[in-house]
């Protein structure tokens, strides 16, 4: 199916018809020809083809989980991965912060573990990040991420002020 597009090699003005074409044709820059016959859209009028654009595969579970931060993510179901599961995500930080909490409340003593009990059992978000759903919208997943964030630096302050107070001491 022709269309009218610009051909940067014979006609950088005005358009040129391309017609999709099958068959092996030489790199523009490189003058190589293709290993493999492909479809491609060939000038009408100096035979320059453009090449196919080259399409980034999706990242599998296991790739997502060993990614530091989450700045090549492009979908949210990519991001809700990386933050429920990964060892760089929101998740796993906040855990960290619970444990560690629990630790300096079992070497004290003290009985504050009502508190502990709601960060370690609330896991509403975390849940709802772990089983994205096709209709789950973009500001949904950063929602369930950011009230995790939120959790995870009232838990880092409460914890700060748990050491220092051991440090007064």
């Amino acid at each position: 199916m022709p269309r009218s597009e610009v051909c940067k090699n014979c006609c950088p003005d005005g358009g040129a018809l391309f017609d999709l074409d099958y068959g092996c044709w030489p790199h523009i820059t490189t003058k190589v020809m293709m290993e493999e016959p492909a479809w491609v859209k060939v000038c009408r009028n100096c035979g320059h083809y453009k090449p196919q654009r080259k399409r980034r595969p999706r990242l599998t579970f296991d790739e997502i989980l060993k990614l530091k931060d989450d700045n090549r993510l492009r979908s949210k179901r990519d991001r809700a991965i990386f933050h429920a599961f990964a060892d760089a995500g929101v998740w796993a930080e906040y855990k960290e912060v619970c444990e560690e909490y629990a630790e300096i409340c079992r070497e004290r003593g003290i009985a504050k573990y009502a508190i502990l009990l709601h960060w370690a059992l609330n896991t509403y978000h975390r849940d709802k990040l772990a089983e994205v759903r096709k209709g789950m919208k973009l500001w949904e997943v950063n929602h369930h991420i950011n009230s995790i964030k939120g959790d995870l630096k009232r838990a880092a302050e409460m914890l700060d002020a748990l050491k220092a107070k051991e440090v007064a001491q």
